[in-house]
């Protein structure tokens, strides 16, 4: 099938996006070898995609040592940010949960982090014309990335931005915002106005 067949136009809607990344995975890799080092990540697959799935996201696309979801990848639906949020803090727990088990050196602190913004993106064939794939991108995208690499500078496992605390808040799910701490006016690299974040500490489950 084309990427100029039906189905494969490009469309503007509104989208929840998540990023999650393991931290140090560099150099852990290079500790472990090829072979241990994707055992490892197919565990880590394993616990991030089966918490997507549990919230009705879609897996977007594996990148290396971390990963992006979509909610709303095929529609929008109001919950979007709601699931996302919810889906976050599940994947915190499994993560958490899952790093004890891992074959990892003695000497190596694990760590990942996660982030998660909402706005319009554009969802469509990005690629070539002989090889593309279905995929979001647009300024949400990149906010959600920089918001799970921020992470590592707030000691935080996971940040959100205001848009999504507040798509919570209206839906009376205060109780996924337990533990988050509000940062506002937050600078994110490439961006020139700041942002209003929230995260969850390294201690917090």
């Amino acid at each position: 099938m084309g990427r100029d067949e039906p189905g494969f136009g490009r469309g503007r809607r509104p989208a929840t996006i998540l990023f999650v990344d393991i931290r140090g995975f560099t150099t852990l890799s290079e500790a472990l070898g090829p072979e241990r080092s994707a055992a490892l990540l197919e565990g880590f697959y394993a616990a991030v995609e089966a918490s997507v799935e549990a919230h009705a996201g879609a897996i977007d696309s594996y990148l290396g040592d971390g990963a992006m979801a979509v909610f709303g990848m095929a529609a929008s639906a109001p919950d979007d940010p709601v699931r996302a949020l919810a889906c976050a803090r599940q994947m915190a727990g499994r993560l958490e949960a899952w790093s004890g088990g891992t074959d990892t050196p003695a000497d190596w602190r694990w760590g990942f982090g996660i982030g998660v913004h909402h706005g319009p993106v554009v969802v469509g064939p990005i690629g070539g014309q002989r090889r593309f794939e279905l995929t979001a991108t647009g300024d949400t995208v990149n906010v959600a990335s920089r918001l799970q690499a921020l992470g590592a500078d707030l000691a935080a496992t996971v940040v959100i931005s205001e848009t999504v605390a507040a798509a919570a808040r209206a839906a009376g799910r205060t109780d996924l915002l337990d533990g988050f701490e509000a940062l506002p006016e937050q600078t994110v690299r490439g961006r020139r106005e700041p942002l209003d974040l929230h995260v969850l500490p390294r201690t917090a489950s």
